[in-house]
């Protein structure tokens, strides 16, 4: 197995039952006070289309990686190198750690980054030994324009209707963590790619 990431991974917490609902609580608490007084000015929706755009070149980039990690393999196990057989691939796309947000202390921030790693290990790309690659439609979820629900302001406003991918929906309209509020404070940088690999026997 290797992992290829751009920070260090989550190591498992020692939480009790009473510190998670509290920490709990306290995320979704957060979450919609900052939704509810979010600002939808001229400024703020340019920095959520450049985030748009950022991360939709970069998983485009990801699922291009993994379909050139899978054509390497594939040719490898045919001239009978061993070491590349039943391989599987998975990349996602992540948040640096140690991000600094609003009315979110070095606790909760922690508790976020932690209980977000489901969110948004839900959007990623996988390849196998066994099957073709699914599309890139199908793997990136490119069929729907994700502007609904929490980001429903830009399918009603036709001049600011970019294509938002669909881990924006999954991790701040799903998630309940992160808010609207929060991806002013996260700049294009701040997304990166991990890829994992793994060789069964």
């Amino acid at each position: 197995m290797f992992i290829e990431c751009e920070f260090e991974e989550i190591k498992e917490k020692n939480w009790t039952v009473w510190q998670l609902d509290k920490r709990s609580k306290e995320v979704v608490k957060r979450r919609n006070a900052l939704d509810q007084n979010f600002e939808w000015s001229e400024k703020n929706v340019a920095h959520m289309i450049k985030l748009f755009a950022t991360v939709n070149k970069l998983q485009n980039t990801m699922y291009d990686e993994v379909a050139q990690m899978k054509n390497d393999f594939d040719e490898l196990t045919k001239a009978g190198v061993e070491q590349y057989k039943n391989y599987n691939i998975e990349a996602h796309i992540h948040l640096k750690r140690g991000l600094k947000l609003p009315f979110a202390d070095d606790y909760l921030l922690d508790f976020m980054e932690y209980f977000s790693e489901f969110d948004f290990y839900m959007t990623g790309v996988q390849a196998n030994f066994k099957w073709e690659m699914e599309s890139r439609e199908k793997q990136l979820h490119l069929d729907l324009n994700w502007n609904i629900e929490i980001f429903d302001y830009f399918r009603k406003n036709d001049d600011k209707n970019p294509y938002i991918p669909y881990i924006f929906h999954t991790v701040w309209q799903d998630g309940d963590i992160y808010s609207l509020e929060d991806l002013l404070y996260i700049e294009p940088e701040d997304f990166v790619i991990c890829k994992e690999v793994n060789f069964s026997k």
